[in-house]
């Protein structure tokens, strides 16, 4: 349907409308991807004086907890007796790049994907009406 130029204009002019009425923009879900397609994980961590990484999300920008999709924290006791100390896990996950960048790609146009269009001839029409409904031809 979509192949009929007035229909795939109804139906552009309906996902204008709705976008004005929800005030989403192409430009605003670009740079939401662009914040998870870009974000780096140097960005929400530094090396400790031991060596370790050090996690301080109190510094963290919006832009940058816009690409968490996950932070856990476990608080426990390791070990036993005098030698029990106290320990805070904590773990974060990004969401994905890859698929961020592969739609800001073929947003901007980088990749071009293939479709196959296959034209049917009269012919072949018919050939398929007779395999569909066991049409013969004849009257």
């Amino acid at each position: 349907m979509l192949a009929n130029a007035s229909v795939a204009a109804a139906v552009q002019a309906a996902k204008e409308k709705r976008a004005e009425r929800v005030e989403i923009t192409q430009d605003m879900v670009l740079k939401e991807l662009a914040k998870i397609g870009f974000a780096n994980m140097h960005d929400y961590m530094r090396v400790g004086p031991d060596g370790d990484p050090v996690l301080d999300f109190s510094a963290l920008t919006r832009d940058q907890a816009a690409a968490l999709s996950e932070v856990t924290v476990e608080d426990y006791v390791d070990g036993r007796g005098e030698d029990a100390r106290e320990v805070k896990r904590v773990k974060f996950k990004l969401a994905d790049k890859r698929a961020s960048l592969v739609d800001i790609g073929k947003h901007i146009g980088m990749f071009k994907e293939r479709i196959e269009v296959k034209h049917v001839t009269e012919l072949e029409d018919d050939e398929l009406d007779r395999q569909i409904n066991g049409y013969t031809g004849k009257a």
